[in-house]
């Protein structure tokens, strides 16, 4: 939540968001389980931030987190399917580079494009800025992902298994 107070008003999208990391940390290790929790801690950190900077409404304010805490879940899904699917074991190098821009880069389109999108369609983004904010959204979840999910992963255990197919 800390992270939301560093962004441009009205502060949704920020430059480095390590909850994305945690997030796909938390589907890797738990499975698709794992996005319930995303999608309300996603929520309640949105509703919390954003409850008195004037956003819009309560039902405004509820609508938009719901969109983001949805995209959040979303995109750790998509994390999720495209490494089970493309990255195969952590001691290839083809595997890390997929699990990094899958992971990262490709998997966080989805959030910053339902993120942006639902505060463009609110009124919340206005379309002059809403590419810069798309971008920053992106990057700040990819790079949230790319440093963060692999220390979590790494710590997390004592020995890194790599998740199985059979988790989607």
């Amino acid at each position: 939540m800390l992270a939301l107070t560093a962004g441009e008003p009205p502060g949704f999208a920020v430059a480095i968001w390590p909850a994305a990391g945690l997030a796909m940390a938390a589907v890797l290790r738990l499975g698709p389980k794992a996005c319930v929790p995303i999608a309300i801690g996603s929520i309640a950190a949105n509703l919390a931030s954003h409850s008195d900077d004037g956003t819009g409404s309560t039902a405004v304010l509820a609508g938009i987190s719901i969109a983001i805490g949805v995209g959040a879940a979303a995109q750790a899904a998509l994390a999720l399917f495209l490494v089970l699917r493309y990255a195969t074991s952590p001691t290839r190098t083809g595997s890390v580079v997929a699990f990094v821009l899958l992971g990262g880069p490709v998997a966080c389109l989805l959030s910053a494009s339902i993120g942006i999108g639902s505060l463009l369609a609110l009124g919340i983004e206005q379309p002059a800025t809403a590419l810069a904010a798309w971008l920053t959204w992106w990057a700040g979840d990819s790079i949230g992902v790319v440093l963060v999910a692999p220390i979590v992963l790494c710590r997390s255990s004592t020995s890194l298994r790599w998740p199985q197919r059979s988790q989607i």
